[in-house]
């Protein structure tokens, strides 16, 4: 009887370690991104899924802005959190990967203006930014909300960043539309870029 109870200590020990010994997590290596620059495009979203416009008109309760931002890996090893432990409990056996990408600067602010005038409340140059909205994971959040969000995490060496902004309130005026962008980065960089008229009809 005392041999079996050896004999299931004995394996039980050498299962533990084993298991253990699998959990051996190496630290990752983190290096920074950064933005580069970005344009913006008008989107079509009376279809399915949200596309680039292909028309010079589109409905005015489908119109969307899609954000492109370039982003630039930084070759400096990064020294700033999200580490992990180098062995992972028995329990939470989950190595990360072995390379991580971690944003050097944010996205601070989104502004956008009108370039035409919009509706009674909104004449041209007017601020917009309210009128939008922001899809993110599948629901709309405001574009304050977005900013606010920390910056992404990426497993391989980033190259873009999208984001999609929706008009949520359509302007009064059905005709010719522009807007203007402004994008602030959290090191003080300041990105502008106005889309191509479209017709919202």
């Amino acid at each position: 009887m005392k041999i079996k109870k050896l004999t299931i200590l004995i394996l039980l020990a050498s299962t533990a370690q084993f298991i253990v010994s699998c959990c051996d997590c190496v630290e990752p290596q983190n290096f920074e991104y950064t933005y580069d620059n970005f344009i913006a495009r008008n989107i079509d979203n009376s279809g399915i899924d949200p596309i680039i416009a292909v028309n010079d008109s589109i409905p005015k309760e489908a119109y969307g802005i899609r954000l492109e931002f370039s982003l630039k890996q930084i070759i400096a090893q990064a020294n700033i959190g999200f580490s992990f432990s180098p062995r992972a409990y028995a329990w939470d056996c989950f190595c990360p990967p072995d390379v991580q990408y971690l944003p050097k600067d944010t996205i601070s602010s989104i502004v956008i203006t009108t370039t035409n005038d919009f509706d009674n409340q909104h004449p041209k140059t007017s601020e917009v930014t309210e009128l939008f909205k922001v899809l993110s994971q599948g629901k709309y959040i405001t574009i304050n909300d977005y900013t606010n969000h920390p910056g992404r995490i990426y497993y391989d060496a980033p190259v873009e960043e999208i984001v999609d902004v929706f008009l949520i309130t359509p302007p009064e005026f059905i005709g010719e539309h522009s807007f203007k962008i402004d994008v602030t980065l959290s090191d003080s960089r300041v990105f502008s870029f106005t889309t191509k008229t479209i017709y919202l009809k």
